[in-house]
């Protein structure tokens, strides 16, 4: 009778074992499976093709019964996949993109009679259904138990031991132990090398294994060199058209778009993709994960035109297969909305998000965490068409603002509802893992669109006062929910799994630096009421948070530079850089460019010099720092020597190439850079490559060029506008450049800060008085633009220029903040050039404060004291030199033949 009965729970596990095999769908299996012994077979195993023998007679469990021996179970080489999804291992997805885990199996005809090999065949099953049911707690212990067993029964160096280890490092992988799984991993290799060769394609299979963590850890070289190996390795054996090396192929597109090599990844996973196709997977959800993916590489490198063909290609599957009221459809829309807003297509961007939002209202149900997203993208393209309303509707950009505010409010009450109900589920979820991980899906997408939401409504509530008259009001409203923003982080973040999050920490972030600027703002503006907390507590809040790890610190990075801490950049890397166990590539480029913004480039060059793995990316972080802070030649230099080690350039080191050139004027130069661009135009992105080089040749005396390159323009975008009116006027062309800024605005252009700042720089250097006034007017007034230092200084050279000193003064006296040292010397040289003692004497004082170590304003102060025929205080002003160590810089010219 308990024959029988074992017998009886034998056959139902081998039938329930056939259905989670036969959906394993890889033929390495069977390789794996056929060569393990040298005792012939019948392979069970089904082929790619899908077809399978009769279960019942040849299911290895069976041979227990009959045989009275035991049966081995083992090896099978699928492996995980880590698609633009994979770098978010969670406990309750461990599947690959088939339905597949990593971990192995192998099935052989071999017999050993040992009590090991049977407690390790019910070790190893059971560990894997605790393991796809999300238990990993006793999958662990069980896959720890089955390693112990089959080296006491198969000894120390056989594959079954490697299958083992495989399957516990897929465990430590999963729950993120990565320094328990690696050397599991390493062991794995290890034996299958010994036993069956280094160039066996089982070794291949571990290899991609290897690469997942590698990858998963950032660790990119060493995952390149496993692909690299586990690519080799399988095309050889299995064909270089074969779907299992076209999914290494893919791993290793990955590795290099995160190293930057984009060109490289791109050919990659375009082949992967065209193999999927010929195996007629072409309509796979392996095949669209990957099409996504290769979308996502084109949006980072700004190739928008392409990722929307990509995502309309995706969307358009998607309704063939599911129909449009399906979520596979709804996220393809989604994706594609995003990625129109991107490109600035607003319109269409806005109708595929409500008509989202319409499908979704039909298949969720009310208060869903998705509806609440949709509401935040709708409300994001509504400021985005606000803002380019505001200067010329305002009415029309507040209405667009009034819908948005509606929008965001209930994206933020949907996310917090959501938030207080899975707090409350929280601790009945926690007895099982895989209900909790789901859980905590749910949560980090509702914190995250919180977040979001409230910062949004603060910048919803400043973009008010732009348009507006200025309301005390708004800015309290835009404090309060940066405020809404910190405490939110507090209660559902902090302390919590959450909080580890590279989403949760941005948001937080940009909360906290958006907050650190409304009160240094505030602290500012006269009879403002007093914040709830202070600029000093801000900036202690975002040391505190910045723990240092390779997340977290580009992140606190990205706040000082764009907040001009610099010093505060300083500090952390004096405190938390070199605190940090691991640093990568990205934390080094951060790092390199948050100097590089300070103007120190001294400990810019050091931390490039003592970073390893330097990728395309801080190559580009030290040449436009060096071409931002002045120094051409040294860029030049950086930039010989990344070509001596045969890095491609991508087009931000070619805007900073040709920004260096311009600064220098070399007519040499700009024309080897411009032959270069011209055989490599399709390489770069036109977006920001010609503006570049359209001022690099009107300011070497390319004018000609610089205008054939802007009339071939098909689209003219503000950017070309203003690199075109600046090569204008630097020969002497200011009307010309005038007019070229009125066609500007006829075509419907609207002019920023930046675009005023150089028509009025234009005008300054044509000394064109009524135009430039009646621009800085024009900005003010109907455009709604707040005058800058640099619209200040520009007024006041023009004034300056044109005899007009004591007018210069006075606006200088009127700006609502302390004018710095351009303004002073602009006027400072107006009143040299016709001939102001009184006036220049005022102003020298200013600059001697606000520069004491320029020996300009001193010799531009002596030089006026010298027509005059007053040596005495010619003398007075050297001898203050000379007790401030001040020495006068050498000229120098250059030639260019």
């Amino acid at each position: 009778m308990s024959l029988l009965r074992i017998l009886s729970t034998l056959l139902k596990g081998a039938h329930r074992s056939s259905r989670s095999f036969s959906s394993s769908r890889s033929p390495i299996c069977t390789t794996f499976a056929n060569s393990l012994s040298g005792t012939p077979r019948i392979s069970y195993r089904n082929d790619y093709g899908g077809h399978r023998t009769n279960l019942n007679l040849l299911d290895p469990r069976l041979w227990i019964i009959f045989s009275g021996q035991a049966a081995i179970l083992g090896f099978c080489g699928n492996t995980v996949l880590a698609e633009d999804e994979s770098m978010k291992s969670k406990s309750g997805d461990n599947m690959d993109e088939n339905g597949n885990s990593g971990l192995e199996r192998i099935e052989d005809g071999s017999v050993v009679s040992n009590i090991h090999t049977s407690k390790w065949r019910v070790f190893t099953d059971s560990g894997r259904d605790y393991f796809f049911q999300g238990k990993l707690e006793p999958a662990e212990r069980l896959f720890g138990s089955a390693i112990q067993e089959a080296k006491e029964g198969f000894g120390e160096k056989d594959p079954h031991v490697a299958s083992a280890c495989n399957n516990l490092a897929e465990l430590y992988r999963v729950k993120k132990e990565f320094d328990k799984a690696e050397p599991l991993y390493l062991e794995a290799v290890s034996i299958l090398e010994d036993f069956y060769g280094p160039e066996d394609v089982r070794v291949g299979a571990t290899l991609h294994n290897l690469g997942q963590l590698y990858l998963v850890q950032r660790k990119l070289e060493e995952a390149r060199t496993c692909y690299e190996r586990a690519l080799k390795l399988k095309g050889r054996v299995l064909g270089y058209n074969h779907p299992d090396y076209a999914e290494t192929m893919y791993h290793l597109g990955t590795v290099l778009h995160m190293q930057g090599k984009d060109t490289d990844a791109e050919a990659l996973i375009l082949d992967s993709l065209k193999i999927l196709e010929a195996c007629g997977q072409g309509e796979s959800m392996t095949y669209i994960r990957r099409l996504r993916y290769l979308s996502q590489i084109y949006i980072r490198s700004n190739r928008l035109a392409e990722a929307e063909k990509l995502q309309r290609k995706l969307l358009h599957m998607m309704e063939l297969s599911k129909g449009w009221n399906s979520m596979e459809a709804i996220t393809a829309a989604e994706a594609l909305a995003l990625t129109l807003r991107l490109s600035g297509q607003l319109g269409e961007a806005l109708e595929l998000f409500e008509k989202c939002l319409n499908a979704q209202k039909k298949l969720l149900p009310e208060g869903h965490i998705q509806i609440g997203g949709n509401f935040l993208h709708i409300a994001k393209t509504f400021m985005l068409q606000a803002s380019q309303m505001r200067r010329t509707d305002n009415s029309e950009a507040l209405s667009k603002l009034e819908k948005a505010k509606n929008y965001l409010e209930n994206s933020a009450r949907i996310a917090k509802d959501v938030l207080h109900k899975l707090k409350n589920q929280k601790s009945k979820a926690q007895k099982h893992e895989k209900s909790s991980a789901t859980l905590r899906n749910y949560e980090h997408a509702a914190l995250v669109i919180l977040l979001q939401s409230l910062e949004s409504l603060a910048a919803l509530e400043v973009s008010k006062n732009e348009i507006q008259e200025p309301k005390e009001e708004n800015l309290h409203a835009a404090e309060d929910s940066l405020l809404q923003c910190v405490t939110a982080y507090k209660e559902f973040g902090y302390g919590t799994q959450l909080q580890d999050s590279s989403e949760v920490k941005s948001g937080y972030l940009s909360c906290l630096k958006h907050l650190s600027a409304l009160v240094a703002k505030k602290e500012t503006t006269l009879n403002s009421k007093a914040s709830p907390i202070s600029l000093p507590e801000l900036k202690e809040e975002i040391r505190h948070f910045a723990r240092p790890d390779e997340y977290t610190f580009p992140l606190v990075m990205k706040v000082c530079s764009n907040n001009g801490e610099f010093r505060v950049g300083s500090t952390v890397h004096g405190k938390l850089f070199d605190e940090m166990p691991k640093r990568d590539i990205i934390s080094y480029t951060c790092m390199i460019d948050g100097y590089a913004k300070g103007g120190d480039m001294v400990s810019a060059r050091d931390l490039f010099e003592k970073a390893r793995g330097v990728d395309v990316r801080a190559w580009s972080a030290l040449i436009l720092g060096y071409a931002q802070n002045g120094q051409p030649n040294e860029a030049f230099k950086v930039f010989s020597e990344m070509c001596a080690k045969n890095v491609k350039p991508d087009e931000f080191i070619m805007v900073g190439l040709m920004s260096a050139c311009s600064q220098m004027g070399c007519f040499e130069l700009c024309e080897k850079v411009d032959s270069y661009l011209h055989q490599s135009m399709n390489k770069f992105s036109s977006h920001y490559v010609i503006p570049a080089l359209i001022d690099m040749n009107a300011k070497c005396g390319h004018m000609d060029r610089a205008a054939k390159l802007f009339e071939e323009m098909p689209q003219r975008d503000l950017v070309s506008y203003c690199s075109m009116m600046e090569g204008m006027a630097i020969h002497g062309c200011g009307s010309e450049a005038v007019r070229l800024f009125e066609k500007m605005v006829d075509e419907g252009i609207v002019p920023d800060e930046v675009a005023f700042t150089v028509i009025l720089k234009v005008c300054s250097q044509s000394r064109l008085v009524e135009e430039g006034l009646r621009y800085f007017e024009l900005m003010r007034k109907e455009y709604s633009i707040l005058a800058s230092p640099d619209h200040y200084s520009c007024i006041v050279n023009l004034l300056s220029r044109t005899g007009k000193l004591k007018e210069a003064y006075e606006l200088i006296k009127s700006m609502p903040f302390e004018a710095h040292a351009s303004a002073w010397g602009s006027l400072l040289g107006g009143c040299s050039l016709h001939g102001n003692t009184e006036i220049a004497e005022v102003v020298a004082r200013q600059l001697f404060e606000l520069e004491p170590q320029s020996a300009g304003s001193y010799v531009i102060l002596s030089n006026i004291y010298a027509a005059l025929d007053r040596w005495a205080d010619v003398a007075h002003l050297r001898d203050k030199m000379n007790e401030n160590g001040i020495k006068k810089i050498c000229g120098r010219s250059w030639i260019s033949r």
